[in-house]
């Protein structure tokens, strides 16, 4: 039984970071920093800084609400911000 306790205690943070809520199963840095900006993404997905009915992560212009995101120098930069 205390063989079963101490592998658990030496073993269990290796389980964590395999199987952690950010984690694909490969635990790599590079594997656990994308599962990590997935999750990330998937949160911010739907926020709307200026309410204009265009999620910021496609806003072409944050700060001033602009739902037809014209941009008629095609510099991606909203005219409503250029004004």
């Amino acid at each position: 039984m205390a063989l079963i306790l101490i592998g658990l205690l030496l073993l269990g943070p290796l389980l964590i970071l395999k199987k952690g809520p950010f984690s694909s199963g490969d635990t790599t840095p590079k594997a656990q920093i994308d599962s990590a900006q997935r999750e990330v993404d998937k949160a911010t997905k739907s926020i709307d800084s200026d309410s204009d009915g265009i999620a910021d992560g496609k806003d072409n212009c944050l700060r001033v609400e602009n739902p037809d995101q014209k941009d008629l120098d095609k510099d991606g930069i909203g005219d409503a911000c250029e004004k």
